[in-house]
């Protein structure tokens, strides 16, 4: 047998083995891209049924799998010394099964793994800057963090007396767009606080394909159509994001949360932001609120 000849010929079909996997890996990859060519269609069909898009669509979608979660329980007591200080001129009280906390022009009731506290007369002194807005709530939520939960920085907008900022929870790189954490912020301070927080625990289970961005523009447009007919619609934000649809209570069992699209829109410019969620796996929808 001629040794160097087998050699050569075994090196070589080493490297076609080499290329073919190189290939397939290609196009595995590509096969959950969205391309230029992609964007500039599907914008150009938004155009055509009265929604602009002034953000980036999601470039990326590959299998995911689902995050699980464990309900959890607000502390109402951390939370009352959270957001007045102290408790010792606060008044308690129960509404509808909740803990009900409130001094002067200040209210806090909590229901289980969400808040909400208003202050209808927070105190005034300074100007308002967008600085001066996310500076302060991010002061307060690093200084109880370990009340309110884990957050990230999601978006603000401008109010018609100040600012709404909004938090995010996140798991790795991926947002968790049912936590939330939402501040209302004017000249004299923080004004409302309305907070979601289920505690992210792992991904579990196989990863399934999910729908691609263009599929799920295409469902917004459809729901716009129906919903909104010829009003027009402005777009501002697309994201991929985890979300707990059915919040659980007993804190014993772990919940799952599924990847959804994540429309934030405006109709007509004057309006206030609502969103839109589409379940990545299916394409169903969950319907359209207001943000906070």
């Amino acid at each position: 047998m001629n040794w160097e000849k087998a050699k050569t010929l075994t090196i070589v079909f080493l490297l076609l083995i080499n290329v073919f996997l190189a290939i397939l890996v290609y196009y595995s990859g590509h096969k959950y891209t969205m391309t230029a060519v992609h964007d500039t269609a599907i914008r150009q069909y938004m155009s055509r049924n009265g929604v602009s898009l002034n953000a980036s669509i999601p470039r990326n979608f590959k299998p995911m799998a689902v995050l699980r979660m464990k309900p959890s329980q607000y502390d109402d007591t951390a939370l009352a010394h959270a957001v007045f200080g102290s408790i010792d001129d606060v008044g308690s009280s129960v509404s509808d099964g909740q803990p009900v906390y409130d001094r002067g022009s200040e209210e806090l009731r909590v229901g289980g793994d969400s808040f909400t506290y208003i202050n209808t007369l927070p105190s005034d002194g300074y100007i308002l800057t967008y600085d001066d807005a996310v500076n302060i709530c991010e002061e307060f939520l690093s200084k109880h963090e370990k009340i309110l939960g884990r957050y990230v920085f999601d978006r603000i907008r401008e109010t018609r007396d100040g600012y709404s900022v909004i938090f995010c929870g996140k798991f790795r790189d991926r947002l968790i767009g049912s936590n939330t954490l939402v501040f209302n912020v004017t000249a004299g301070g923080i004004s409302r606080i309305s907070g979601v927080y289920n505690a992210p625990v792992d991904i579990k289970g196989e990863a399934r394909e999910i729908i691609s961005p263009n599929e799920a523009m295409y469902l917004f447009v459809e729901e716009k159509n129906f919903i909104f007919d010829e009003d027009e619609v402005i777009v501002d934000g697309v994201d991929l994001v985890y979300y707990l649809a059915e919040r659980a209570t007993d804190s014993s069992i772990l919940t799952s949360a599924t990847p959804y699209y994540r429309i934030l829109f405006f109709v007509g410019e004057d309006s206030d932001e609502a969103q839109i969620m589409i379940n990545a796996y299916t394409g169903g929808m969950l319907s359209i609120r207001k943000v906070f």
